[in-house]
């Protein structure tokens, strides 16, 4: 019943007027000191609406980790709202995690198909 409710707020969120600003970042890394070269790559996108004190900042983004650039073990999606009240903030996130199937790690794949986890947080912070 509570998906439910966060699916409607976001589908209300959504039907806004389109004028907005569009914001997001590419990050791209190694993983230091791991037994193997694990790389990822992360890119999310922002729709700012909104000025002055009250901002509303809807995103998604996806991550991806794999095995020397060729062999991908695992995607993070992330969507969430945040509301900005001056440097003060609400916000709303879900998140999954689903392992990537590859060559590499097709036993691995198998055994942990149906382990993938989501999570949905609620959290209040500061920006400075």
């Amino acid at each position: 019943m509570r998906k439910i409710g966060v699916y409607c707020i976001i589908l209300c969120l959504l039907a806004m007027p389109l004028y907005a600003e569009i914001h997001g970042f590419f990050e791209a890394g190694y993983a230091i000191g791991e037994g193997e070269d694990a790389v990822f790559t992360e890119i999310e996108l922002q729709w700012w609406r909104g000025g002055g004190f009250v901002r509303n900042e809807l995103y998604g983004g996806i991550e991806t980790w794999a095995i020397n650039i060729q062999h991908p073990f695992k995607a993070l999606y992330t969507i969430g709202d945040r509301v900005h009240f001056g440097n003060f903030y609400l916000q709303i996130e879900h998140g999954c995690n689903h392992a990537v199937y590859s060559p590499y790690n097709k036993d691995w794949w198998h055994k942990n198909l149906y382990t993938t986890g989501d999570l949905t947080t609620f959290s209040a912070g500061i920006k400075w």
